[in-house]
């Protein structure tokens, strides 16, 4: 394979462009795969050029194109030829998997968090630095200086990112309750309304947003008591102007055992302590001995994750625990149960704990995690079966999301002065 440079008088020396051809015919190569180190990427036309935005001198190129062998290089400026070598077997098809592509990037502000509006509108949360935690109840947590709300605003053909300041340090959008956009801050949390941020009292925001998890038919919503610090908890649906209905209870039965049996464990004046408190509060004194030998901090504890998904008009429970998916209809109805196992296949990695539902194409994903690499896969919940996905083109990416056929992430290149960017990539069976 020869590299060379060649002056193009005909294009801008404004672009980052050159061209990828045959080594053996001399001929120009059309719709081969240009991905730079920092994500970029393009498809050459018809005269086999490239053009690559915001690419340095000296980054390293990938170049794939059907019948011809993967080719790496630095790119050397503009003019660059690169010729790439027909395949030993070119009976054998090349399969191309799909890059990754800049969604958004900033030389000032990092990318945080991100979600879609309940109109489809991606928003960001960009901010400046990180903010180092002093308090160990801040360890867990990564909080955020600096903070603007970014979006798309004005007419379709003239859209362009406008930004809000937030006055308080955040940690990201809270996804929990569907439909609304909510920023949860080192504080508090605040609600999008148009182009303006709401606060939301506690006394607002306990009792009427933090135990929503789903909505159905217009009023309706799936809620939870669930809480990471105790090993059971129930979903239940809540009609408009009704109480809750419960729908679905699942619990760590070896967990609860070892959790209720703390109690034993505490002294005479402990145990007096639990005791009044039942009386005063109607509590299980065996519950509240539990929180008070603090049983959520020691190591055998661990919390119960086990999604509800809406899936058209089917509800799903994930019960990682034992191993099963329960549906219902919006109605709370039980209409089946399934095994599933997805979450304990062997020898591709660790299970990355998250099942991900695509709210366009409504499939689910799952993704397992091996050396920082993440091995994506589609899920066939009726037949319990993986279907082999794309494995993302970057280690230890953070805030994985799906949309559209697309999955979107947040990564900065391992010690690098970059920020941390927006990418996507286009999901393709193997």
């Amino acid at each position: 394979m020869i590299v060379g440079l060649l002056f193009i008088a005909t294009l801008s020396f404004s672009q980052k462009v050159g061209i990828v051809r045959s080594a053996e015919t001399q001929e120009y190569i059309s719709g081969a795969y240009v991905l730079s180190e920092s994500g970029y990427s393009c498809y050459t036309d018809s005269l086999g050029v490239f053009q690559v935005a915001s690419i340095q001198m000296g980054e390293r190129l990938t170049i794939v194109a059907a019948g011809f062998q993967t080719f790496y290089s630095k790119y050397s400026g503009i003019g660059q030829v690169i010729e790439l070598t027909v395949a030993m077997n070119v009976q054998m098809p090349l399969v191309i998997t799909a890059g990754p592509s800049v969604v958004f990037s900033s030389d000032t502000w990092n990318v945080g968090d991100f979600m879609w509006d309940a109109n489809g509108e991606l928003m960001l949360l960009v901010y400046e630095k990180e903010k180092r935690w002093k308090r160990q109840e801040d360890a867990h947590r990564t909080i955020l200086e600096n903070v603007r709300i970014a979006f798309y605003s004005g007419t379709q053909s003239q859209q362009q990112w406008v930004s809000m300041h937030m006055n308080e340090n955040a940690i990201g959008f809270y996804h929990q309750f569907p439909g609304e956009v909510i920023i949860e801050g080192e504080k508090n949390h605040y609600l999008k309304i148009e182009e303006h941020l709401v606060l939301l009292p506690d006394s607002i925001f306990k009792p009427h947003f933090k135990p929503v998890v789903e909505k159905l038919n217009g009023q309706d919503y799936v809620v939870t008591d669930y809480h990471p610090d105790f090993p059971a908890f129930s979903y239940y649906r809540a009609p408009q102007d009704s109480q809750w209905v419960p729908l679905h209870y699942i619990q760590d039965e070896k967990e609860m055992e070892l959790f209720r049996s703390e109690y034993k464990y505490l002294g005479p004046r402990e145990k007096m302590e639990a005791f009044q408190f039942e009386l005063d509060n109607k509590i299980d004194k065996e519950i509240i001995g539990a929180y008070m030998s603090g049983f959520p901090s020691k190591p055998y504890h661990s919390p119960i994750y086990a999604p509800l998904i809406l899936l058209g008009d089917t509800i799903l429970v994930f019960d990682h625990l034992h191993d099963e998916v329960t549906m219902y209809n919006r109605l709370g109805e039980k209409l089946n149960k399934k095994p599933c196992h997805h979450h304990i296949k062997k020898g591709i990695g660790k299970w990355m704990g998250e099942v991900w539902r695509d709210p366009i194409t409504l499939k689910l994903y799952t993704a397992y995690e091996k050396s920082g690499h993440v091995k994506w896969f589609e899920m066939d919940v009726l037949n319990d079966e993986l279907i082999p996905c794309i494995e993302l083109a970057y280690r230890y990416c953070e805030k994985i999301k799906v949309r559209n056929g697309e999955v979107f992430f947040v990564y900065r290149p391992f010690e690098s002065s970059q920020k941390r960017y927006l990418y996507k990539q286009k999901i393709i069976h193997e």
